[in-house]
């Protein structure tokens, strides 16, 4: 009994959801059209650039940002409001230590290690409309610089779904892969999918990260996080950024 209530209210959520989403669609950003976005007065932090892009049923929330390797962790759930062209970033506790990768990548390119090393690690999240982590994928880099010089040490790619979310939806891995960069800065992408959000009803969504890291001198490092959707339900989603 409780388990088929929970479904109900999450269903009346997501379809509630959805209407509001798809009004807001019609009337705030046109296909093919790039917007960027305001900080809302109550966000907890100010990056350097939020957009959001559409194109046919596809909607991508790109962020932007520059921080220095201290290794103090950074994590914040990022909504955007389509009508007032803003986006929210709130803090969350860092789940680094508490996450179990379930499929991964890495790739170790031999370069001589100078005096300065420093490494880096982007995790891009997936959220459904009731703030439950779906899926995430992480790039990780470690370079070397000397004077002025960068070199890349090594590279990580590492991705996690949940199976099952809290509310019981399953999301599955379908491929990552490096992009062909050159030896300083490093990106990938990773896509997911959901066959039964909504308990199935709504049908399939697809949620893409893509994420670039680039060193910058002494340490400090300027990074990209990207989230498309696509799918019935897709521009339900949103994002959520984890840097350390």
């Amino acid at each position: 009994m409780k388990k088929g209530l929970t479904f109900l209210l999450m269903l009346i959520s997501l379809l509630s959801f959805s209407s509001v989403a798809n009004a807001e669609e019609t009337t705030q950003i046109p296909s093919n059209v790039t917007k960027n976005l305001k900080v809302a007065s109550d966000s907890h932090k100010v990056f350097q650039s939020v957009q959001i892009k559409k194109e046919g049923d596809k909607r991508s929330i790109v962020i932007d940002d520059s921080r220095k390797d201290d290794g103090i962790p950074e994590y914040y759930e990022v909504t955007v409001d389509e009508n007032n062209g803003t986006y929210k970033a709130i803090k969350r506790n860092s789940l680094v230590k508490s996450n179990n990768l379930i499929s991964s990548q890495k790739s170790n390119i031999l370069t001589p290690l100078s005096t300065y090393s420093y490494t880096a690690h982007v995790r891009a999240h997936t959220y459904d409309p009731v703030n439950i982590d779906c899926n995430w994928t992480e790039l990780g880099e470690s370079w070397s610089e000397s004077s002025g010089s960068f070199s890349l040490n090594w590279r990580s790619l590492h991705t996690w779904d949940a199976k099952p979310t809290s509310l019981g939806t399953y999301w599955y891995y379908v491929w990552s892969h490096y992009n062909n960069d050159p030896l300083y800065y490093n990106s990938a992408s990773a896509q997911h999918v959901n066959y039964n959000f909504g308990g199935g009803i709504l049908g399939t969504t697809y949620a893409e990260h893509w994420i670039y890291i680039s060193p910058e001198s002494h340490g400090n490092y300027h990074w990209e996080a990207q989230l498309n959707t696509s799918g019935v339900a897709g521009n339900l989603l949103h994002i959520g950024v984890e840097t350390y």
